[in-house]
């Protein structure tokens, strides 16, 4: 089934398998998919298929094809509204600086954690602040 959500997209045997054990696990995590909101933008998939069903909800299905597929960043950021607070789910806030020069100074910019930092809570916390 879960090929199926995925476009069909299988892969080699070992793709497959790490494919498989992840959706399992994601599937856990997210039993029902859930509507995502209008302001969540997904860098995995082209804007052309924004409204297919793998876009338009936080699922298993979605999360495994995020992690799987090419980052659409530049057409993510076309996106991204003036003013707005952009929230990074990358770990180690890796894509911080090309977030402050692609989209300017009206929007605020949050990363969820710091590679190195000593409290990552407090980071944050921090973050979520400004």
């Amino acid at each position: 089934m879960y090929t199926r959500l995925l476009g069909g997209k299988v892969g080699n045997l070992l793709g497959k398998s790490a494919r498989h054990r992840f959706y399992v696990l994601c599937v856990q995590v997210i039993p029902s998919p859930k509507q995502r909101s209008s302001r969540w933008i997904s860098s995995s998939i082209p804007e052309s298929a924004w409204n297919t069903a793998l876009a338009q909800n936080s699922s298993a299905a979605y999360h495994v094809n995020n992690l799987l597929s090419p980052v659409l960043f530049k057409e993510a950021l076309a996106h991204v509204p003036e003013n707005a607070v952009v929230i990074e789910l990358a770990p180690h806030c890796l894509l911080q600086a090309i977030l402050k020069r692609s989209l300017g100074p009206t929007c605020t910019n949050v990363g969820l954690v710091k590679r190195l930092h000593p409290n990552n809570l407090e980071f944050l916390f921090s973050a979520l602040g400004r």
